[in-house]
């Protein structure tokens, strides 16, 4: 620790000497060993986990190596494919909860996936069956980590569209299984692509791809037909997975500073140490930081903490010359970043949600009746609605023909797209002439 870490109101120092600039080359040293050596085992969804690391794997599949036909497919009919997917806004269910996303899966029964649907499914297969082999190594960190020299993906929402458009086909061939197990691969592949604290900007493009795999999952859950007895317990349970498995607030920050760190040039020995000044800052930061916001704490805690740590190093702002333009650059990359956590902290309801959902879903086809508001107070509802990255239970709101919103408690009421809640929805299908499963 350097003897300035301690104060309680820290300020740059305003020297640096040999043995501190020398402590702080060594620091970068390990910093750089541990990102080569690090690994990031997790549970698989289902099966026997593949022996090894897959970054080799997420890599060839997020770059779309072997897939660029696929993907072009998507691209070049995006808006017909979007359109058979999704509901526009305006033609939203009437009492249909206003929520972000705003995108609703279109309702269909069809045995029949529309051509835009199946135009993709015909060139995707490959596609998928690699998303399924990436996501089983137990051994799943990010390629895109500090320390690794790729470039970002600049494909994922192709991807999970492509992926979206794969599960409602085999929805429409009657595989609700392999439907889901696509949009549940999916959602473990943009996880493990920000796992061990990836690059900002491959974090921010997977938490956006998630929509369409989310949401169409959403629908299969919601449809009117029976799932029988096992898939929702499966769904559940894979959702429950990924709930205890999602990379950190805690990693993602600490991706965050060892990104900052290694990426920097350092100044070249002969010069004088007092060189290394914004440098050392931000290595106190960094340790303030992960002070903290601990590997178990709640997101919210942790996007606070990086709000303090941003005010603080604009003060290395003041420097003059060259230590004074580094720490501006870096006060430009971490200003975004924490605005990035910040509504990471805020808006990530997606998985734990799905699980409330999938939870739900199980109860109704078990009893066939669906549970009351007061039900969710009650178990397996109660348990489901957890969220340990929010510290606390997700707020379940109702709305008309039984149909409920899980949201985020403490989000303000809003009807339009900055201000209505993010949510996963709930309606019932018993209405629609769903039964007890046999």
């Amino acid at each position: 620790m350097l003897p300035w870490a301690c104060r309680d109101e820290p300020a740059p120092p305003e020297r640096v000497t040999s043995t501190e600039a020398q402590r702080l080359r060594a620091a970068l040293a390990r910093l750089r060993a541990a990102q080569d050596a690090m690994r990031c085992p997790r549970p698989v969804l289902r099966g026997a986990p593949l022996p090894g690391s897959g970054e080799q794997a997420l890599a060839d599949v997020a770059e779309a190596r072997a897939h660029r036909r696929c993907l072009d497919t998507v691209d070049a009919g995006r808006e017909a494919l979007e359109a058979a997917l999704f509901l526009p806004f305006e033609a939203l269910p009437a009492g249909w909860p206003r929520r972000n996303p705003w995108l609703t899966l279109r309702p269909s029964d069809a045995t029949a996936a529309p051509p835009a649907i199946e135009a993709v499914a015909a060139v995707c297969a490959p596609l998928v069956e690699d998303v399924r082999e990436a996501v089983r190594y137990q051994d799943a960190c990010s390629p895109y980590r500090p320390g690794r020299d790729r470039a970002a993906p600049d494909r994922l929402e192709s991807l999970a569209l492509a992926l979206a458009a794969s599960a409602r086909h085999r929805w429409a061939a009657e595989d609700d299984r392999a439907a889901a197990e696509i949009l549940l691969d999916g959602l473990r592949l943009l996880d493990d692509l920000a796992r061990g604290g990836a690059r900002i900007e491959v974090q921010a493009a997977a938490v956006r791809a998630r929509t369409p795999l989310a949401v169409t999952l959403e629908g299969l859950l919601d449809r009117p037909a029976p799932l029988g007895p096992s898939l929702p317990r499966q769904i559940e349970a894979e959702l429950a997975t990924l709930a205890a498995t999602r990379p950190s607030p805690a990693a993602s920050l600490r991706g965050l500073w060892a990104s900052l760190l290694l990426d920097i040039e350092l100044p070249d020995p002969a010069l004088p140490d007092d060189a290394l000044l914004p440098i050392v800052g931000l290595h106190l930061l960094a340790q303030q930081v992960e002070v903290a916001c601990p590997p178990d704490a709640p997101a919210r805690r942790c996007a606070e903490s990086l709000r303090e740590a941003d005010a603080r190093l604009g003060e290395l702002t003041r420097l003059d010359g060259r230590s004074g333009a580094l720490a501006e650059s870096m006060v430009t990359f971490v200003g975004p970043y924490a605005d990035h956590v910040r509504q990471r902290a805020l808006r990530d309801v997606v998985v734990p949600g799905l699980r409330t959902l999938a939870t739900w879903r199980r109860v109704v086809e078990a009893t066939g009746d669906c549970p009351r508001l007061d039900g969710f107070d009650a178990e397996p509802l109660r348990s489901a609605r957890r969220d340990p990255f929010k510290d606390g239970l997700l707020k379940v709101l109702p709305y008309p023909e039984d149909r409920f919103l899980v949201s985020i408690d403490g989000w303000p009421d809003g009807d339009d797209l900055e201000t209505a809640p993010p949510g996963v929805v709930l309606q019932c299908p018993v209405m629609r002439g769903l039964t007890a499963a046999e």
